[in-house]
């Protein structure tokens, strides 16, 4: 399952541009969770503020459920480093 944690799905690749991802490898393998997006990257300011912390439930939700059937949750974002990234 690839879990997508963008605040705005916007990219330079146009696979992962709107829901082109997501037309890609089809609604059952992807799902998007903007409220765990960085809302300073929307607002164009620096720094690291979680849009909708509450959200993780549904990401620990959504990984117990794959988890039951033998599957892995990938989530990613757009942060351009690891180490100023906000997951």
């Amino acid at each position: 399952m690839f879990v997508d944690v963008r605040i705005r799905r916007q990219a330079r690749p146009k696979v992962f541009c709107s829901d082109n991802f997501e037309k890609l490898v089809g609604r059952k393998r992807y799902r998007w969770i903007p409220g765990l997006g960085n809302l300073c990257v929307k607002e164009d300011r620096s720094g690291i503020e979680i849009a909708d912390p509450s959200t993780a439930t549904e990401l620990l939700e959504l990984v117990r459920e794959v988890a039951g059937d033998q599957r892995r949750a990938l989530f990613y974002c757009a942060c351009e480093t690891r180490t100023l990234c906000h997951r």
